[in-house]
């Protein structure tokens, strides 16, 4: 997914000093980092299975390719950009998920695969007070200090809920919620939380777009005020979402 976030957090940050975390989600380059080295990836409802060579893959697509980009192109802008992980410790807490089939399926082994459980809100405080950008690969610290991979619309939406953020966003590849998949002219500008689980519920929200409203939706039932969904690909586009009236994307509210 190609989108110039570093530019669009570059925007916000000249004209508001904000508390603001970047989540790095980049499934295509983790798969094609895996078909390089042989691996075919291996998803059950949508979950990557991953065993311990697939996630060291994760940690370096993640961490060491995007994450450091992302770093490096937000500070050549003039703000400052923080990794908050390293493979001893992680501001990010998760246990392990096994997935558990409907009807006659048994429960799957998806490896290192977390569930979130807790989110150490001391660390983001710190950095954001001093007006630091915590970057965040969604890569959570276990029990036993073993790593995680874990969804990044979850993540991202978890931070927000324990920080009590007033507003989410989510900066993806696609202009926001369609009310009619088959109509691109559908974007829905503002919906309420009720709107957004009856599409989920008619299937009209599904796919990629899916995990992302449900996150929307559960950070908003937790009390952020605001959550968005805009394109990352349309230059400005966060300034465009929260100064204009009508915005780019999708505004989602209780």
């Amino acid at each position: 997914m190609k989108v110039k976030i570093h530019y669009t957090i570059g925007d916000y940050q000249d004209y508001y000093i904000l508390a603001g975390e970047t989540v790095a989600d980049t499934r295509e380059q983790n798969e094609k980092e895996m078909k390089k080295r042989g691996k075919e990836p291996l998803f059950i409802n949508g979950y990557r299975v991953t065993d311990k060579e697939t996630l060291e893959i994760v940690i370096e697509v993640l961490v060491n390719q995007i994450g450091s980009l992302i770093i490096n192109k937000i500070n050549e802008m003039g703000a400052e950009a923080v990794g908050v992980w390293s493979k001893k410790k992680s501001p990010v807490k998760a246990r392990k998920y096994v997935f558990k089939g409907q009807g006659k399926s048994k429960e799957h082994d998806l490896g290192y695969v977390g569930e979130l459980t807790e989110i150490e809100c001391k660390t983001f405080n710190k950095l954001c007070e001093s007006g630091k950008i915590p970057i965040v690969p969604p890569i959570a610290e276990g029990t036993n200090k073993e790593n995680f991979n874990v969804n990044a619309d979850n993540v991202a939406s978890f931070i927000a809920r324990f920080l009590k953020a007033e507003k989410l966003v989510f900066i993806s590849n696609t202009h926001g919620i369609l009310t009619d998949p088959s109509n691109p002219d559908s974007l829905a500008s503002t919906l309420h939380e009720d709107e957004v689980n009856k599409l989920i519920e008619r299937n009209i929200i599904s796919g990629g777009m899916l995990p992302k409203a449900q996150a929307c939706v559960s950070a908003l039932t937790a009390g952020v005020r605001k959550a968005h969904i805009i394109d990352g690909k349309i230059p400005h586009s966060l300034l465009l979402e929260i100064f204009t009236d009508k915005g780019i994307g999708t505004q989602i509210i209780v």
